[in-house]
């Protein structure tokens, strides 16, 4: 442990650089704590939220109403259902829930007390033949089920019995679509669909043969990869998208006319957040949906930012309007390399002259910017092949010591004899780091360093530091502390970190939502 400066920094009680005082601000991302929700509901007041997964269904009660990060009191039901939940749907006075099953049954329980998941019993079930998204309507007389780009409504001749239920009309509609909700008084109908939310209006209410389409809103970048459910405040001026294949992501977006999406704009995240995307879409550089994004890297003054893209040979540049603030970034454009580079991590030296770029080939390549910190003038000029894939890349502020992480665990230093010239390296020592390590930092000072890993153990993301008593010489290190990542997101492989030049900030990049966050120290 470096004693002098940990005694200094407890004189000036500095908070920066210490990731045990990270916070982020924008608002909750994952504020369920379960990374495998694949639906939510509220209850009639917004006092409680359910989770629904592929076994389960959680409870919590929400000490503000509608506020997710308010939840407290989990009970955890186990449905014991032989086949994968996909949707849900609550009477509205508690008293029965509906369960759209992945065989296409519908189950009907009741509740002896209402809202409460530890009074649920077994009724029946309904078999469709369907699809596996439900909803019904407010006074259970039609149930609803979405198969892909299809509706099919059913009439109830006894009212919330599903047993009685027969089609009455399929209607297509557009794109793939999953969970779905209508505004109450069935002139709207709301589908999550592919980084999309879709609307259509009804024009005569709760008959989907007269529904017609609207509009597309909320750009893919708002949404995120796919979202799984969309879900609304009793008064339509909040609406929540639910995101499965993002982790359980979850997003809100606050209305300023009732039930009308395009007046929408984030209530969280809302700040420290910022998507891969070119200003018209997240994949609207002809990537493919899934894109990867690998670390992150800013100019020194802040006001330039690069992403890598995993598996593909491209990286994105940034323009800050406002120095280390994400939220101000504009595109630039993006620097394609030859089709054979498989990217993983990047580094710009200090000055802004040289790039280096990782790949998977376990080359990392050098290029000069004629243009200093602009990317689109890079000129290629040598490639060197390293042990064991590398990651994570970083080097010394003079250019003499290169560090990567690779394999499964392992840390590696190199001296270079010419400043920048990775031609002159030479192996100094591998420290085990343990953990699929990714991001790696250096403080300024050389006297500590910083992993963003995935545990072996329960894929836990986790932001690791390691003091040094040599700076820059990692064999000296020894970790002091670490923090979970996904108690702020959910799950999902955290690929980059970058702090702030004053350490107030970390920036964190993540493969599975392509997407950064700031966090506050």
């Amino acid at each position: 442990m470096n004693i002098a400066r940990s005694l200094q920094e407890a004189a000036s009680n500095a908070v920066e650089w210490n990731i045990n005082k990270i916070k982020f601000n924008g608002g909750t991302l994952n504020s369920s704590n379960v990374p495998s929700a694949i639906d939510l509901k509220f209850n009639n007041n917004g006092t409680k939220v359910y989770y629904l997964t592929f076994n389960n269904i959680y409870e919590y009660d929400l000490s503000v109403a509608y506020d997710l990060s308010t939840k407290t009191n989990l009970v955890l039901h186990d449905l014991n259902n032989p086949n994968n939940n996909y949707s849900f749907y609550f009477k509205p006075d508690g008293t029965k829930m509906y369960v759209g099953l992945s065989n296409t049954d519908v189950y009907e329980y009741s509740l002896s007390v209402p809202w409460d998941l530890t009074t649920l019993s077994y009724v029946q079930t309904f078999y469709s033949g369907y699809g596996v998204y439900i909803s019904l309507k407010p006074d259970g007389t039609k149930l609803f089920i979405v198969l892909a780009s299809q509706i099919r409504e059913y009439a109830l001749s006894t009212a919330w019995d599903i047993s009685t239920a027969t089609v009455t009309t399929t209607k297509y509609l557009t794109n793939t679509n999953t969970n779905f909700s209508f505004k109450p008084d069935g002139t709207k109908l709301f589908l999550a669909g592919a980084e999309s939310v879709d609307t259509f209006t009804l024009s005569t209410a709760w008959d989907v043969s007269t529904a017609s389409y609207d509009s597309t809103y909320l750009a893919p970048g708002e949404v995120g990869r796919t979202s799984s459910t969309v879900v609304f405040n009793n008064t339509g001026t909040v609406a929540f998208i639910n995101n499965y294949f993002s982790g359980g992501l979850q997003l809100a977006f606050n209305l300023s006319t009732a039930w009308d999406f395009s007046t929408a704009s984030p209530s969280y995240p809302s700040s420290d957040f910022l998507s891969l995307d070119d200003g018209s879409g997240i994949y609207s550089l002809g990537l493919s949906p899934g894109i990867n994004t690998g670390n992150c890297f800013f100019s020194t003054d802040g006001t330039k930012l690069y992403f890598p893209v995993y598996f593909e040979n491209k990286i994105f540049y940034y323009s800050l309007g406002t120095a280390w603030d994400i939220t101000s970034a504009s595109y630039v454009g993006v620097l394609t390399i030859g089709s054979s580079v498989d990217i993983r991590s990047i580094f710009i030296s200090p000055d802004g002259l040289y790039l280096f770029i990782a790949a998977f080939s376990g080359q990392v390549l050098t290029y000069t910017l004629g243009t200093l910190w602009n990317i689109l003038t890079a000129s290629y000029t040598d490639t060197k092949v390293f042990n064991g894939f590398p990651k994570g890349i970083f080097f010394s502020p003079d250019g003499t010591k290169f560090y990567y992480t690779a394999g499964s665990s392992s840390l590696y230093q190199y001296t270079l004899s010419t400043p920048w010239n990775l031609a002159t390296a030479t192996l100094d020592h591998i420290q085990n780091i343990s953990n699929v390590s990714f991001g790696l930092y250096f403080r300024p000072d050389g006297g500590t360093f910083y992993i963003a890993d995935i545990s072996l153990t329960n894929s836990t993301e986790t932001l690791r530091e390691f003091e040094m008593s040599t700076p820059w010489d990692v064999s000296t290190a020894s970790q002091e502390t670490g923090v979970v990542l996904n108690t702020f997101i959910g799950s999902g492989d955290v690929k980059g970190i970058y702090f702030r030049d004053n350490g107030k900030k970390v920036y964190v990049a993540y493969q599975d939502f392509n997407r950064l966050l700031s966090y506050d120290l």
